[in-house]
Parts: C-alpha cells; sequence; structure tokens
C-alpha cells in the first residue's frame, strides 16, 4: 500500500502535510503508511480512496483497476446510451442531424441555465 499513497500523492502534487489537511488524517500517519510502518484502519481507506478517487482494491494494490464499482457502472451505463444515440442519429439525414444538434445544445443550455438558479 505504500507505494499506492505515496504514488496518487505525488499525481496530485500534493505534501503529505497538505494531504493531511484535506483527508483529517495526521501528517505522522500518513508518513507512517507510505514507509509501512503503522496499520491502516478502515475508515482511513475508505477516506483516502474516495479523495483520490480510486476504488479501495486499488488502494490496496488488490488490483490495477483505479476506478471504483459504481464509478465503472455509470461509465458503462453512459456508453451504451451514448451508442444508441449515434446509432439512431447515424441513421438521419443531414437535415435531421442538424435538427437534433440544435435541440440538444438547446436543452443542454437549458440545463446549464437551470443548474445556475
Amino acid at each position: 500500500m505504500k507505494t499506492r499513497l505515496k504514488e496518487l500523492r505525488m499525481e496530485k502534487n500534493l505534501t503529505q502535510t497538505q494531504l493531511s489537511l484535506n483527508t483529517n488524517i495526521s501528517q505522522s500517519s500518513l508518513c507512517k503508511m507510505e514507509t509501512e510502518c503503522a496499520n491502516v484502519n478502515g475508515s482511513q481507506i475508505v477516506v483516502l480512496s474516495q479523495y483520490f478517487g480510486v476504488s479501495t482494491d486499488y488502494f490496496l494494490c488488490m488490483t490495477n483497476e483505479k476506478l471504483p464499482v459504481d464509478v465503472k457502472a455509470s461509465i458503462q451505463r453512459e456508453t451504451s446510451a451514448f451508442s444508441q444515440l449515434f446509432y439512431y442519429y447515424s441513421k438521419l439525414n443531414h437535415f435531421d442531424r442538424e435538427l437534433v444538434l440544435d435541440m440538444t445544445a438547446k436543452l443542454a443550455n437549458r440545463a446549464f441555465t437551470d443548474h445556475l438558479i
């Protein structure tokens, strides 16, 4: 685990002190975790995994897959929906494609505007 914690911390260009402030895990605990001198409790694993956006299995070196299962499932659902959308879009003539693009832009703009309110 020490290599994963340090690797993730370095990817974000964080010092142990900065990571400590962001996670409420003491800097000395983080230092010990990175040098394998300390046992990491379950809540610390969850906090660090969530902070870095990786699965707990990745954090514990049980897999090389970084994404948490729920994120992977969400990506798969979105990819499936996008594939279906692309399939139907590819069947349209030029005029209808332009219409779909215009409607999509208007919907996206409305969603963005509604989010601001």
